[in-house]
């Protein structure tokens, strides 16, 4: 019952603020503004709205809590522009493949390194031997300049 009253005071501030700011002259046109705090307000009053119905029915609540979900997520989805969301994502997507290209530079300059730990500046000379039935095999490190 508190969520109810929280909600429905927020509801009533928000369309106490629409409505000052609709009947002040003095304020700067900003209909968008406008436009985003009335629907605000009219998602706030319906989530009260079914916030009642979830005292009164529960199942008729979480009925119309998924019917408020879809619509404020519309609402949602209209408020914010579409240009925004694929303009952050090409974003991501960039700042994404610099960061694959860096840790691919990092991990091979680190391969480039431990081979010449590993290996240093050697030449072409025995390590060990293989007996072999034939003859005596030999295995090489390999010549890295």
């Amino acid at each position: 019952m508190s969520t109810f009253f929280v909600v429905f005071s927020t509801y009533v501030v928000s369309w106490i603020t629409v409505t000052v700011q609709g009947r002040s002259e003095n304020t700067r046109n900003d209909s968008e503004c406008d436009a985003v705090l009335s629907k605000v307000s009219l998602l706030l009053g319906a989530l009260a709205y079914v916030l009642l119905l979830f005292i009164i029915l529960l199942l008729l609540g979480q009925f119309g809590l998924v019917f408020w979900l879809l619509y404020s997520l519309k609402t949602a989805y209209e408020l914010v522009h579409v240009h925004a969301f694929s303009q952050l994502f090409e974003t991501l997507k960039n700042a994404f493949l610099q960061f694959l290209e860096k840790l691919k530079n990092a991990f091979l300059q680190f391969l480039a390194k431990l081979k010449n730990a590993v290996y240093g500046h050697q030449t072409q000379e025995c390590i060990f031997t293989i007996p072999c039935k034939t003859q005596e095999c030999s295995v090489r490190t390999p010549n890295i300049a």
